[in-house]
């Protein structure tokens, strides 16, 4: 018998039904072949030895060390949650082998590992890799199982990820836990890689704010419409002495006219990114909104997953999405849209060979009913991609016609469209050209405009605008969850589409920053993407946790220690105070010019370390320092007369 283990009830039931595991318990469906249960979510998570509880409202913790990390049931959930568990392990003992249908996402895979392993379950499993919840997507991807050795990097970067935000979570209690966090139940790195986007955005708005953009602006008489046109100056002296020649001539001169074809293909299919950059765009709706409800259309079989990193579709389904659409071309909401289609000429560009991951989000053959508004828009949107996608090239001739008034150069524009293509579908004709002219007169090089009115104005522009939801999503911030708790807690605040940090976000990120948390999070992020990019394997990235919070001990330690003992001195000029930095030491004073490199055959010195060799002249016994990759050894370090570094090899 095969166990197959999913996220959710309703998934279960529906892959119950395509194998027609129809007998019905308490926890699962099952048949002479299959057993079908589900997690219902997270039931085994990392905690802190037998503690459910990440905060405490103590200040006074003990020493942290990844070690003491285990995987526990989490206990403060409801009777029925915790129940499940036992119903899991009462099928994963009475099957063969598993079968993974947990969210086909990192963490999915990670939901079912963490329950494996605490199970104590050794039987084989495979995961079901689903891109809808369609009969014919289930059955295919039955037949297709993948091996679960492919997924074993995926769960070690979210392991890596874990750690590292437990390691935040922890040093977060030690300032005050929920009380500095307005009651917040969860804090990692999310929260702070969106906090910082932010702060950084803010501080680059503050230095480009002032800066001054003049421009001339001319009214020109044709036979058909006036025309408009203008050119930019940095500073006000400039563009006044340009105004003085340019208000004085009643003639714009065509000097040049430039012609250029165009051809814009359609655009891809929707990634989860751009359909929530295109969502708040076009409906406000938050990144949060437009995931819940994308998961709601996959979960009732109208869309494929939407967690999705990619833009194409594999060769072997595009059979299945032309026959959709045609399907799609029945309902009243879209036959509209669909009738500019041409059937015979489909755009093949989203077909893309040797697809491992997640396709591209398009909409399955069942109909969209009993949809709300707000799901409705989204659907809407996914179809009208799809369609978007599978439509013929945007065709369009476009010319450049270039004025001279003074000796000062204004252009113009004329478009003439030869095939609408696929912005004929959400009628994407004009928005892209709002400085474009239409249907103006056709010009001849030389010929005069009269110029009926010129004037001169400033405006002031950022060179970094602020950062919204659509900045944060498109650097690769798709922390929806993080984004909407920070809201609510009052942390950030979304004014004019713009996010901003709150007083209360400053204090919070300030405190962060003041206690070197920001700087460990950077840390922590840069060595989980090396796990990530295979630069490091996850072990490595253990040991870089334990090296992190040494030095972040150190940090804290370095802090106090200014206040209770006398300053470090240069061992050379005894006067000067030694500066400290990430990668050296040295003295300021530039006719004594001693420095020593933090890093020493392989090991970077801790400040207790820098303390003790100033103070003392020798460091305690340092392990490992390597003179190749192949021999290690352990010495104490200590000063010659001339300041140099020198090692007592200790065997």
């Amino acid at each position: 018998m095969k166990a197959i283990v999913t996220g959710k009830e309703v998934v279960a039931r529906i892959i119950a039904n395509v194998v027609e595991a129809v007998d019905k318990h308490d926890g699962f469906f099952s048949n002479t072949e299959f057993i079908v249960t589900w997690t219902g979510g997270k039931i085994i998570d990392l905690l802190w030895g037998n503690s459910t509880q990440i905060f405490n409202e103590s200040k006074d913790c003990v020493s942290f060390n990844p070690e003491d990390l285990v995987l526990d049931e989490i206990k403060n959930q409801s009777k029925g949650f915790n129940n499940q568990l036992q119903k899991i392990k009462y099928c994963l003992d009475h099957c063969d082998s598993i079968i993974v249908a947990t969210e086909p996402n990192e963490e999915g895979e990670m939901i079912f590992r963490d329950l494996y392993t605490y199970l104590g379950c050794n039987k084989p499993f495979e995961r079901l890799w689903l891109q809808s919840l369609t009969e014919k997507s289930i059955a295919r991807s039955l037949e297709n199982l993948k091996p679960s050795k492919s997924f074993d990097h995926v769960y070690e970067v979210q392991k890596c990820k874990r750690y590292a935000d437990r390691i935040i979570q922890y040093h977060i209690t030690n300032l005050g836990g929920k009380s500095i966090l307005n009651g917040l139940e969860s804090f990692g790195m999310d929260h702070i890689s969106v906090l910082s986007k932010i702060c950084q955005s803010y501080k680059d708005n503050q230095e480009s704010l002032g800066e001054d953009s003049w421009r001339i602006k001319v009214e020109l008489a044709t036979s058909g419409t006036n025309l408009i046109s203008e050119i930019e100056f940095q500073d006000k002296i400039t563009a006044e002495n340009a105004y003085e020649l340019i208000s004085t001539s009643d003639q714009a001169k065509v000097v040049n006219i430039e012609t250029h074809n165009k051809k814009e293909e359609p655009p891809l299919l929707f990634d989860l990114s751009d359909l929530q950059i295109e969502a708040f765009n076009l409906f406000n709706f938050s990144p949060l909104e437009t995931l819940n409800i994308a998961e709601s259309l996959y979960e009732r079989r109208f869309i494929t997953y939407p967690k999705v990193s990619n833009n194409y579709i594999p060769y072997e389904v595009w059979d299945d999405l032309v026959n959709n659409l045609r399907i799609l071309q029945l309902t009243e909401d879209f036959k509209p849209v669909l009738k500019n289609l041409r059937w015979g000429l489909l755009n093949k560009q989203i077909l893309k060979n040797n697809i491992e991951e997640h396709h591209g989000i398009i909409i399955t053959e069942k109909v969209p009913s009993a949809l709300n508004v707000r799901e409705f828009k989204i659907y809407e949107m996914i179809a009208n991609r799809v369609i978007e996608s599978v439509s013929m090239s945007y065709l369009e001739i476009y010319k450049t016609i270039v004025l001279d008034i003074s000796g000062y150069h204004f252009k113009i524009y004329n478009v003439e469209i030869t095939q609408l293509g696929w912005r004929i579908i959400n009628s994407k004709i004009y928005d892209d050209y709002k400085l474009f002219f239409w249907n103006i007169p056709e010009f001849k090089i030389g010929e005069a405009l009269k110029v009926i009115k010129t004037n001169i104005y400033s405006t002031k522009y950022d060179l970094n605008e602020q950062i919204t939801f659509t900045k944060l999503i498109e650097n690769g911030f798709n922390t929806s969850l993080a984004i909407k708790e920070l809201l609510e807690n009052d942390f950030i605040e979304n004014f004019s589409k713009k996010l901003s940090l709150t007083d209360t976000g400053k204090e919070l990120f300030k405190n962060l920053y003041k206690k070197n948390i920001i700087p460990l999070a950077a840390k922590l992020e840069s060595s989980i993407m090396q796990v990530v990019n295979h630069k490091i394997d996850p072990s490595t990235f253990l040991s870089n946790i334990k090296y992190n919070l040494e030095e972040f001990e150190e940090m804290k330690w370095y802090e106090n220690l200014e206040s209770s003992i006398p300053k470090l001195f240069c061992p050379i000029c005894k006067i000067n105070q030694i500066t400290i930095t990430d990668k050296s030491i040295y003295c300021p004073e530039k006719n004594c010019q001693w420095q020593m490199m933090r890093k020493i055959c392989g090991i970077t010195l801790t400040n207790s370390e820098i303390s003790k060799l100033l103070f003392t002249s020798r460091s305690s016994l340092i392990e490992n320092f390597r003179i190749n990759s192949n021999k290690t050894f352990k010495a104490i370090l200590h000063f010659d007369l001339k300041g140099r570094i020198n090692f007592q090899i200790v065997k």
